[in-house]
């Protein structure tokens, strides 16, 4: 699973990080793997091996 349209445009009141947050969180109480690409990073859907890093938590504008 990866989530799309999440921290490249301010959209609501939320911190920019709520929506894969609350994603990251959720797919893993469900064992589910997730991509966390960065923002515009290639994904290649078919690869053995996904971004699965929490860059966003260290990133700051």
């Amino acid at each position: 699973m990866m989530p799309i349209h999440w921290a490249a445009f301010t959209l609501a009141f939320q911190l920019c990080t709520d929506p894969i947050e609350r994603v990251t969180k959720a797919a893993s109480a469900q064992n589910i793997n997730i991509a966390t690409p960065k923002i515009g990073e290639t994904v290649v859907i078919a690869a053995k091996e996904i971004p699965t890093s929490t860059w966003w938590r260290n990133f700051s504008i």
